[in-house]
């Protein structure tokens, strides 16, 4: 059940002669809660129409003379050049750095973090590793070509005030005029890829299974403590993954060899730069064994819970 509550404040001389006036009119009390809902349903549709309208205007002004390089294009683009660019950054050393240098240290930090070229495999792995497989058919309703129908139903689920490229036409326009422009619309869309997370996650399972077909087969793996019962090894929330173990060289060992397995067939390395060990509770020679055959550094203890 849905419930709307609509709270109206009158103000007069004391409470008594307000609500006498409400009384004056002759309606009762269900009559005047109705029309108080219906005038506040009306007012929030009035504002938004009216926020529809000075973005469209503000579309339609900048299509009449933002792009004809007058004064007022100039001053655009040099106000959000202003706004977007970075004078001063502190690089990895923790050194302030100015002026030109700036896309040095940028260029600098990215090729750090993105890493170097890397050879796989091809995903050369054994199919027995995968024990849920989808029909022929399915597969190869995956890679069929998108159909015009498809496309129009993408274009009409999108919300009337967004745009479905960077040409600022909204929604809107390509809805109305859907009969003119639709098969232009069909080649000229550029909406971000939704197919993205899924594919990630299909590629993130193959180190689940490799994970799982190791521990299976291992003599020494441990499970976390806290993860014991419900033998959890591994969760991932978009590009963050999250590996759990007892803090044993075997262990940690069964883990590393399924991240070098998983690296040869994807491609995929992690980021050494953001990835970090955690312990809790662990004896000093443990740790730096463990430490020697994983490369990451270890980390401040998040919680004595872990």
């Amino acid at each position: 059940m849905c419930i709307c509550w609509v709270i109206v404040k009158t103000f007069g001389p004391s409470g008594l002669v307000a609500k006498n006036e409400i009384g004056s009119t002759g309606l009762g009390g269900k009559e005047i809660s109705r029309r108080l809902l219906l005038a506040f349903i009306y007012y929030n549709d009035a504002l938004w129409d009216e926020e529809r309208f000075l973005k469209q205007k503000e579309k339609v002004e900048w299509l009449r003379v933002g792009d004809s390089n007058l004064k007022y294009f100039q001053k655009v683009v040099k106000a959000k050049s202003n706004r977007t660019r970075t004078n001063a950054i502190t690089n990895s050393a923790g050194v302030l750095v100015e002026g030109d240098v700036v896309p040095e240290v940028f260029m600098s930090h990215y090729k750090m973090f993105l890493g170097n070229d890397h050879n796989s495999n091809k995903l050369q792995l054994d199919p027995s590793l995968f024990t849920s497989k989808i029909s022929d058919e399915m597969a190869a309703n995956m890679v069929r070509p998108v159909s015009n129908d498809e496309i129009k139903e993408a274009i009409f689920g999108i919300g009337d005030d967004k745009a479905s490229g960077p040409d600022g036409y909204s929604s809107t326009f390509f809805k109305k005029a859907w009969s003119i422009v639709g098969e232009e619309g069909k080649r000229g869309l550029r909406q971000g890829d939704p197919m993205s997370p899924y594919l990630f996650n299909m590629v993130m399972e193959v180190l689940t299974l490799l994970l799982k077909r190791n521990i299976s087969v291992a003599d020494d793996f441990r499970f976390h403590p806290k993860c014991e019962s419900q033998q959890i090894v591994n969760l991932f929330f978009a590009d963050d993954l999250f590996i759990f173990s007892h803090a044993s060289v075997g262990s940690v060992k069964v883990i590393v060899d399924a991240l070098n397995e998983f690296k040869k067939c994807s491609g995929l390395l992690p980021s050494l730069e953001k990835s970090t060990a955690y312990f809790c509770n662990v004896q000093s020679h443990v740790k730096g064994a463990i430490l020697l055959i994983m490369p990451f550094f270890e980390g401040s203890e998040v919680s004595r819970s872990y």
